[in-house]
This record gives C-alpha cells, structure tokens and sequence, in this order.
C-alpha cells in the first residue's frame, strides 16, 4: 500500500523523507503509541506486524492487524490532534516513522499524493464501517441468543413453581435445555445415596437406556466430583471422556458441556450434560445458560421433594384407617386373610404408610425370585421371564416387603397390558440393579401407581432407589436399586 502512495515521488522528495524519517525496532508486546499521545509521525511497517486497537481496547473485534507494506497514523495525524487507538506489536517489528512535517511539504508539492492519499483514507473507512457492521451483526445475533437464554430460564423458573411432580419436572427442564441449545442428546444424573455413583435419571437421544458412572470417571462424574461447570470441545481426545458409552451405543459424542445442580447446603445432587451442539460447538454463554437451569432445577427438586412428603405424610394419615377397614371388610366377606384383595389392600396400606417396620436380614436374591414366582401363579409367572444370569449373591433387607413390591409390579404390568415384563440384574461392590422391562412398547404404569409409590418406599428402605424411564425404542422400563449385604 506504502508503495501505491509513494511511487511516483523524485529522487529529491524521497531524500527529504529520509532526512524526517528513523527506524523503529519494536519486540513483540511493545506499544508504539496509545491513545491520547500526540500525533505528529506516520509509520510504515517493512518488517513483523503492528495490530491498531480502536479506542484502546485490545479484546474489540474491530481491532486490525497491519503487515509489511501498510502504513498507520495518518488520521490523527491530518487532524492535528491525539491517537485515539492503540498500535501494539504483534510479532518483533521493524516500523520506520516520518515526521509528519516532512509529509505535509510533500503533499503541498504533489497534489496527486495528497488526492491518492486521501482515496486509501476513504477505502480505509468504507473498511472500517464493513468490519463494524459485521461485528454489529454479530453481536446483534448472541444478543438475541442470550435473550432466548434468559426467556427460557424466566419460562423454566415459572412452570417450575407450577410443578410439583418431579417426574416432569426433569423431562420438561431437560427437553428445553436440549431444544434452546441446539444439543443432540442429553442426560439428567442423580447421585445415588452413598454419593459414589451417578445414575441417568432421563437420557433423551438414541441408543441408550441407562447409564450408570462412578463419580470421577467421565466427563459428567468430574463434574459431580468438583462442583463446577464444564465446557469440553472435543471430547474424543479429553482423558477423563467414558468412550464405552459411545461404543455401546453407536453415537459420536464431540461438545459437551455440564452443570452440577446442588441442594440449600450447596452439596450436590446430581448433573445435567448436553452433547453435540448443533451448529459447531457449544460457547461459555451456552454453559451460563445450562449452569442457570441447573440452578432452577435443583430448587424445583427440593421443592418436588418437600411436597412429596407432605403428601405421602398426609395421605398415609388419612387413608391408613381407610385401608384397615377395606382389609377388614374383605375378609369378613372371604374368609380369608391370604386372598389377593387382603394382599393389595395390605400393600396398599404399606404404599401410604408414613412410615413401614422392615425386618432387615440377609437374603438370598434367587430364593427371593423363587418365592415370587410362586406368588404369582402359573397364568401370572407365564407373563414374567428373567433375562440374563440373575444376580446369585445376598442382599439386606426385608423379603416379604422386596416379594410383595416385585409381584405389584408385575401384577399392574399384565393389568396395564404387558405381554411380557422381563427383569435383568446386574450389580457392583455396593449394589444390585433390577430394570424390569414393559413390552410391547407404549405399556406403561401410571405415574403415581400402588406399585411405583411402593417400589419408592421399600427400595428407600433398603437405602437403594425406584425410577420409571423410557426407552428410545417406546418400551418402558422400571428401575430400581438395592443395597448389597
């Protein structure tokens, strides 16, 4: 560019430029002039590269990066008045400067330089103005996402004061996280009781159904482990990244990020992680939006929790002398006191219970599975298949309570129009994983079943969990966890 403005001067005016002029040699970092310095030389790059920051702020994308050839200061100096930018070395840089003395005899003795000068100026600025408006545009357009971020964290917050089902609650938070933040897949964790693993509470994208990890281990155990938000951009080359869900699955996870949510106390409850984002990668704003959700999502669990037991607290106080006169009442009728009318009615009293007695014992898990097939009977256990090796090792806990919350599932299963509910086992140092399957797909129990607030009070009783999920292939499936001896 120097060269366009400079080629056609004599010998004479080149010589008088060398007389105003001086060599610069700037190290890398070193700041020629900041704003508010007098302006009084233009410079020319020959060597290295000098970065011009408008306003004097180095973080502006307006800010440009000058090379070899490019000259700089000119404005200022034409106005008479202070830099209003700041010119910092990029890179070691040789940069001559002219007084501008020097160039103002010069442009009175060749009007051609000061008419080409004063078309660089002007394609400078038509620059200028290009550059800012597409900074302009792009700032407008995170703007707007933000504002979508913070709509749906105000939409979130709202509803979630509105539901008291925690059930819903996840799906609904994790179903709007996964829309406004263009993610493909998503996972809602729990830590379970002993705070050593994390449990997939509601997986939504294909190929997987349950996902158990140790705190620690992958992505979402490291969160859980430190507390803090984490933003990942490739995943496939981050140690801590659990690759055999991936394997398992046929999915390709890349972005991830993930926000701990935590109870009053600031302990953590669980994790919530979005993987893939759809356009390129997921940005800081995206992870402050998730660690916002996380936030709404940890007061709608605790006031879901709170509420919960309330109600079962006043419920078992009311419908405890009404389930008492029912049993009575049935076997008055019967005569018998085994019949399955006295045996729901019985459970039924246990699932609104404030609180059950159990008789915790070591139990062997197949002579557990051998009596539940004897209660159900031929036609019932013809509906019912183990699948797998069945766990073969002891639990604590009381076996009539574990039989009758096993058999109620099953029994409302083939009620609700389950052709076949399977159970597989699988268990760890600490406990054993029961995931009984509803088929055909679309079976499903009601949300607030006598078999699902049972499940919930006698796994809490054995210091385990009971969850309902659903498959991406529509089967349903119900979870439940259960401390080893």
């Amino acid at each position: 560019m120097i060269q366009e403005l400079l080629e056609n001067l004599s010998e004479k005016e080149v010589a008088l430029l060398g007389e105003g002029s001086r060599t610069l040699e700037l190290a890398e970092g070193e700041i020629l002039y900041k704003p508010e310095d007098p302006a009084v030389s233009l410079y020319i790059i020959y060597a290295g590269e000098v970065r011009i920051s408008p306003g004097g702020d180095e973080t502006l994308d307006a800010g440009v990066a000058l090379g070899a050839g490019d000259f700089f200061g000119e404005m200022a100096a034409i106005e008479g008045k202070a830099h209003t930018a700041l010119a910092r070395a990029v890179s070691p840089a040789s940069v001559v400067e002219i007084e501008w003395q020097c160039m103002e005899e010069l442009l009175d003795r060749q009007p051609k330089l000061m008419r080409r000068l004063t078309q660089i100026i002007a394609e400078r600025i038509r620059q200028t103005d290009r550059r800012m408006l597409e900074q302009v545009q792009i700032r407008a357009e995170r703007y707007r996402r933000l504002y979508e971020r913070i709509a749906l964290v105000q939409e979130i917050a709202r509803k979630m004061n509105e539901l008291l089902d925690w059930d819903k609650v996840w799906k609904q938070l994790l179903q709007a996280s996964l829309r406004t933040l263009s993610a493909e897949r998503g996972t809602v964790y729990l830590l379970d009781q002993s705070r050593k693993h994390l449990i997939g509470q509601v997986i939504l994208g294909d190929g997987l159904s349950s996902i158990t990890l140790p705190v620690g281990r992958g992505i979402a155990g490291s969160c859980a482990l430190s507390g803090e938000a984490d933003l990942v951009g490739d995943a496939q080359i981050d140690p801590r990244f659990a690759s055999e869900f991936d394997s398992h699955s046929g999915f390709t996870s890349r972005a991830m990020i993930c926000a701990p949510f935590k109870d009053p106390a600031g302990q953590t409850l669980g994790v919530i992680q979005l993987i893939n984002s759809a356009p390129d990668s997921f940005t800081p704003e995206d992870l402050d939006c998730l660690t916002l959700l996380a936030d709404q999502f940890a007061q709608a669990r605790d006031r879901a929790t709170a509420a919960a037991e309330l109600v079962d607290r006043e419920l078992g106080v009311a419908v405890a002398p009404v389930m008492a006169r029912i049993e009575k009442l049935v076997q008055l009728e019967t005569g018998k006191t085994d019949s399955r009318s006295a045996t729901e009615a019985k459970r039924a009293s246990l699932a609104f219970a404030p609180s059950i007695d159990a008789e915790m014992k070591p139990i062997r898990f197949q002579t557990l599975l051998k009596d539940l097939l004897a209660e159900l009977g031929e036609a019932e256990s013809g509906r019912f298949e183990l699948t797998g090796d069945p766990y073969s090792g002891f639990l604590t806990g009381d076996r009539a309570l574990l039989q009758a919350m096993l058999a109620q599932i099953i029994r409302e299963s083939i009620e609700a129009g389950a052709a076949k509910t399977s159970l597989e086992t699988r268990d760890d140092e600490e406990r054993v994983y029961l995931t009984l399957t509803l088929q055909p797909p679309g079976v499903s129990l009601e949300a607030n079943s006598l078999a699902l607030r049972l499940a919930r009070k006698v796994t809490a009783l054995h210091k385990g969990r009971a969850d309902e999920s659903l498959r991406t292939e529509g089967s349903r499936q119900i979870l439940l966890q259960l401390a080893l001896a």
